[in-house]
């Protein structure tokens, strides 16, 4: 029991990381084998903790492009240590303009490959809608299953911070209101945000983001330029670090590392950080730009990246 309690929600964490690479997770404590696994991996490493952020505010930015205007598709694979454990799929396409403000809508999907789904097999669903120039969230749904479990949740971010939620899960429906935030966003929304944003070296920001019960403080800076390789090829870089802190519980917090494209596309082209299990992290394995994929499905084989 303590095993199955332990798995639950794994695959879900770890996805969290990868798309946007600022969402920290805690891991239980209880012994079963993705623990074991977990010990096996991370051995000789220590786990490093950071003290208090700063208080996150609304970010004044003159300045932003939008690098993904003509639609796009990633395909990330997930990796903890050097062992795929399963991928994600991430699709922007352009809406029309409404009221003035332009929209995009965001479909991702992810899910195990064969080799972890038999420790614990994850299915994930995610869409979301954000206007410009302000990033306003204009609607953020999930629909996950882990293992027979499936949960359906649709999000209400307020301007004054606060976010709602309504929830199916077991042929219930609970709906929960979030109060403590100051100006939130969804996971995806930050991560085309960021994307955007003037990346000189040095540059440093600070946002505030919702998912599943808690609000977060995320915080990041850029290092400096690398060049780097994923299964997509070898790019040039831009190199961030940040820290993602809960905001009702400051100890709860993960380093973090993103490599976006060093170009006019700026794609997200690798992500890391280091939890419990060891290291994990999200590469890049390839990209389809224009207007043709709008309406392209995208279907996801969980055998396509099976560990051998």
């Amino acid at each position: 029991m303590q095993g199955v309690n332990y798995r639950k929600g794994l695959f879900m964490k770890m996805f969290r990381i990868l798309i946007l690479l600022i969402i920290p997770s805690v891991l239980l404590a209880e012994e079963g084998p993705v623990l074991k696994l977990q010990k096996k991996l991370s051995k000789g490493k220590e786990r490093e903790i950071t003290k208090k952020v700063k208080k996150c505010t609304k970010e004044k930015i003159s300045k932003i492009t939008i690098p993904y205007s003509d639609n796009e598709l990633l395909y990330y694979i997930v990796a903890l240590k050097d062992i795929p454990i399963g991928k994600v799929y991430l699709k922007i396409m352009r809406e029309e303009i409404k009221d003035g403000d332009i929209q995009f809508k965001v479909i991702s999907k992810a899910t195990t490959n064969s080799f972890f789904s038999k420790v614990y097999k994850v299915n994930a669903y995610f869409k979301n809608e954000f206007s410009l120039p302000d990033f306003s969230n204009v609607s953020f749904y999930e629909d996950v299953t882990e293992k027979d479990i499936r949960r359906k949740t649709t999000y209400q971010f307020q301007k004054n911070g606060t976010v709602i939620t309504n929830t199916e899960k077991n042929e219930e429906k609970e709906t929960k209101k979030y109060t403590g935030g100051d100006h939130t966003m969804d996971f995806m929304t930050l991560m085309y945000m960021i994307r955007g944003l003037p990346l000189e070296k040095g540059k440093s920001y600070c946002f505030e983001v919702f998912y599943h019960k808690y609000f977060w403080e995320v915080s990041g800076s850029v290092k400096g330029k690398e060049r780097i390789q994923t299964p997509a090829g070898f790019f040039n870089s831009i190199y961030i670090e940040g820290i993602a802190q809960r905001k009702d519980k400051p100890s709860v917090t993960k380093k973090l590392k993103l490599w976006i494209s060093d170009d006019d596309k700026r794609v997200v082209l690798k992500g890391e950080t280091v939890m419990n299990m060891g290291e994990v992290t999200g590469y890049l394995a390839y990209i389809k730009t224009g207007k043709q994929i709008k309406n392209e499905e995208v279907i996801i084989d969980e055998d396509d990246n099976a560990a051998e």
